[in-house]
């Protein structure tokens, strides 16, 4: 998290957010999920839609900036899921620019912007031999 946050530039007080590939694994970071987050998340789930939910107690300080809660997302994207669901438990999803930088659109431009701090890059672009 510590590295996330040195190479990101994260600004202090704002959350990051993570990626989870149910409401089961985000019950690992948040509170119980009222009904009505239940039926928003099945509704709008996997997609843009993120969810501020009260955070359990004991994490790390970067992911809720002292809010008492944590941003929670399903992602649309399968190669997304695929990863979280890979990782088995959730995955932090900060933007891939420094502060009021302008997002990159692609990989080599996020590497750009961090060089050799990037430790790993998902491309959502297919793989072809």
């Amino acid at each position: 998290m510590a590295h996330l946050v040195e190479v990101r530039g994260r600004e202090a007080g704002k959350p990051i957010l993570v990626l989870v590939a149910d409401l089961e694994m985000a019950a690992t970071v948040s509170r119980e999920p009222s009904l009505a987050v239940r039926r928003l998340a099945e509704r709008f789930w996997p997609g843009a839609l993120t969810l501020v939910l009260p955070a359990r107690d004991g994490l790390p300080a970067p992911l809720t900036a002292g809010t008492g809660t944590i941003g929670i997302r399903v992602p649309a994207h399968p190669a997304a899921r695929a990863l979280v669901a890979g990782a088995g438990g959730p995955v932090t999803a900060p933007s891939a620019n420094p502060p009021r930088a302008e997002p990159p659109r692609t990989v080599e431009a996020a590497r750009a912007y961090f060089g050799d701090a990037l430790r790993a890059a998902l491309n959502e672009k297919p793989w072809r031999s």
